[in-house]
């Protein structure tokens, strides 16, 4: 009669096995806190790079939750705010707000702020803009196909595009501490911006000219005609005068 083979591993083995069941759910729990702490907005094939500063801003053409058209090549010459954001996303609470606050203060310096919402529904983009309202651009990008094309790598990430059309600024994240040097860098890129020449509403100031008998005549103007040039003989008489 044959001894039974034991199958009890060795201590060796047995430690061994216990070390790489614990490093498996050890990866499967990271890889689960990272998906919870940063959602997926789609951002494309692993292959796509995220953009970085000084490249062209790449085509945004878009429909607004007001219904209206938003073509970012049609904003060169002016400087635009790109953020991308999400319901979900704690710390854009905040940084709506502030970029709101931006839109009113330096909108009439030529500052565009547009906000692209990469919720999977409309329903809670709207749902958290009417506890955060805005009064600039806002974008639903249900498909993410904005955000393939920009690859922002967290909630919120912002793009400051220049007058040029290139994108001269990228912040990632957002925290109140991160006010002032945002506002900064936006002056920065609207000092850039060429003034427009301002046609003057005041009347060019009349010229005064002198006709070849040596008589001074004003120009006038619509409501003032030009004087009526005396005579010869009285231009060339400096004793002369005009008979009453």
């Amino acid at each position: 009669m044959f001894a039974s083979k034991s199958h009890r591993l060795s201590p060796g083995a047995a430690v061994s096995r216990r070390a790489k069941r614990w490093a498996r759910r050890a990866v499967l729990a990271l890889t689960l806190a990272l998906s919870m702490a940063l959602p997926s907005v789609g951002v494309g094939p692993k292959t796509a790079r995220a953009l970085d500063t000084g490249v062209p801003a790449p085509p945004m053409e878009a429909t607004t939750s007001t219904g209206q058209r938003f073509n970012l090549q049609q904003q060169q010459g002016q400087v635009v705010w790109v953020d991308f954001w999400a319901s979900w996303c704690g710390p854009c609470k905040e940084a709506l707000p502030f970029l709101e606050r931006m839109h009113q203060k330096y909108k009439d310096r030529g500052l565009v702020v547009v906000g692209v919402n990469v919720d999977s529904k409309a329903s809670r983009m709207a749902k958290f803009l009417e506890g955060t309202p805005v009064t600039f651009a806002v974008v639903h990008d249900r498909d993410h196909r904005l955000a393939q094309r920009f690859q922002p790598s967290t909630m919120p990430t912002s793009y400051g595009i220049g007058v040029g059309g290139r994108i001269r600024s990228i912040h990632r994240g957002f925290h109140r501490r991160d006010e002032r040097a945002i506002e900064a860098r936006m002056v920065e890129l609207l000092n850039e911006i060429r003034p427009r020449p301002v046609a003057s509403s005041t009347p060019a100031a009349s010229v005064p000219t002198v006709t070849q008998q040596g008589c001074v005549t004003s120009p006038g103007s619509a409501e003032h005609p030009p004087e009526t040039p005396p005579s010869s003989s009285q231009c060339n008489d400096p004793h002369s005068h005009p008979q009453d």
